[in-house]
């Protein structure tokens, strides 16, 4: 609910609305809408008053008692003398469903009558663990809506538990109707059961899919075999029920720490961790570690750190790739937790859009580690490359792809690379692994 009193809201300054349209915000307190031009279809309740009103051509309407729809005056006035067809049912196309965590499924609500005035529903859940996290179709990531006749919800939670998705549409006055959905959330168990595969390919490593520019040079074909990744940013308590410490600097309440990305962590950590879960799963590990010397065995089935050619190439979506600027679509928002929307802080994994092979979070939330040491590339076409072999020049550190919650927009992007002394531990750098 929000109050009204914005230019041109017919509600008195102060009264306790709620939006049926395209927002459901509080103007006063959100700089984005200040002076903003009321569209089509906009509709709101106005509780204290009992009356709902629809934003229809260029004036503000009224859907009063009766069925009366009439031109608004100054400053959305009120009038009279027009018909509505009010909402009498609601219905969504799925009753119940079992959702396993980081999936999404679409609900679509379904008016009764098909012609009522007002077709728009608002999406709400009792639990945090399951969101709605965007309209569909989808709208601007800018503004986190959940008013819309079709929505997209998506399970974040880590144990079993169960949830409640309703959908409320409003009918004549104060009256509305509702709708349930029933969620029973599957939790993944560890990290082997979010792995995807990526098909091996060729592509242009240096060079933005979207608009062709070569921003890392020299830009060189790159070929990589097929592997397995992980769906996910390794999140806090994938790492603690390994390890038995939790290093993240970031937290939430209750279990839903958990689902959040790991940080914190250093290089070698990270291969260390790699190590273990490989040991824990019956896997040869990747790496021999001995002191600050780490040594990859190619031929091991064990878990590992992506190179920097699998990352970018599964970043830009691999052979499914529709050419992105950014890992899995065109909107920075809409993919990817950055300076503009973060909060300046992590979130749990699995919150934005996710990329053509349905990995999510390659841009933004956490940097991620790679194999590679850090150093130009070659002039020349390579297969399967892992960097420099020695430390000379810059090669110490060890590169970062992704960018992070405090990154600006062009560092997200899949071709963009940096690097950190690989002993060092940020509240932004995390990794994910692969197989």
């Amino acid at each position: 609910m929000v109050a009204a009193g914005a230019p041109g809201d017919p509600g008195a300054p102060g009264a306790s609305i709620v939006w049926l349209g395209a927002f459901d915000y509080a103007f006063d307190a959100n700089p984005e809408f200040a002076g903003y031009t009321p569209q089509p279809l906009w509709a709101y309740h106005n509780r204290s008053t009992g009356n709902s009103y629809i934003f229809s051509g260029a004036e503000w309407n009224i859907l009063g008692a009766g069925g009366a729809l009439g031109p608004a005056g100054p400053q959305g006035d009120p009038g009279q003398n027009a018909q509505v067809v009010y909402v009498t049912g609601i219905g969504v196309n799925i009753n119940s469903i079992a959702l396993p965590v980081g999936d999404r499924v679409v609900l679509t609500a379904t008016l009764t009558p098909s012609n009522a005035t007002v077709q728009t529903v608002l999406w709400e859940s009792n639990d945090p663990n399951v969101r709605v996290v965007r309209l569909v179709p989808a709208a601007s990531s800018r503004f986190s809506m959940a008013t819309g006749v079709s929505v997209e919800i998506m399970a974040l939670g880590v144990t079993n538990g169960s949830a409640t998705i309703t959908a409320t549409a409003f009918g004549s006055g104060a009256t509305a109707v509702t709708a349930n959905v029933a969620v029973d959330i599957v939790p993944v168990t560890a990290v082997p059961g979010t792995f995807v595969y990526v098909e091996g390919g060729t592509f242009p490593m240096g060079r933005c899919p979207r608009t062709g520019n070569d921003l890392v040079t020299p830009v060189r074909n790159v070929t990589v075999n097929g592997f397995y990744m992980s769906r996910f940013q390794l999140t806090q308590g994938e790492w603690y029920d390994v390890m038995g410490v939790n290093p993240g600097n970031f937290t939430l309440a209750g279990e839903a720490w958990r689902n959040l990305p790991v940080e914190n962590v250093s290089w070698f950590d990270a291969v260390e961790f790699a190590n273990e879960l490989s040991r824990r799963a019956g896997h040869t590990p990747a790496y021999t570690i001995t002191g600050d010397t780490v040594t990859w065995n190619r031929g091991a089935n064990g878990y590992r750190l992506p190179t920097e050619a699998e990352w970018e190439f599964a970043a830009r979506g691999g052979t499914l790739s529709q050419g992105f600027e950014f890992a899995g679509g065109n909107d920075e928002r809409e993919v990817g937790w950055l300076w503009a929307n973060s909060r300046n802080r992590t979130h749990p994994v699995g919150m934005r859009q996710p990329n053509e092979l349905g990995l999510y979070d390659m841009s933004g939330n956490v940097w991620e580690w790679v194999w590679d040491r850090d150093g130009a590339y070659p002039a020349v076409d390579e297969t399967d490359p892992a960097g420099p072999e020695s430390p000379a020049g810059r090669g110490i550190n060890r590169v970062v792809r992704g960018g992070c919650f405090t990154a600006f927009w062009s560092i997200l992007r899949p071709v963009t690379r940096s690097n950190r002394f690989p002993s060092i531990r940020d509240n932004n750098v995390g990794f994910r692994l692969v197989r």
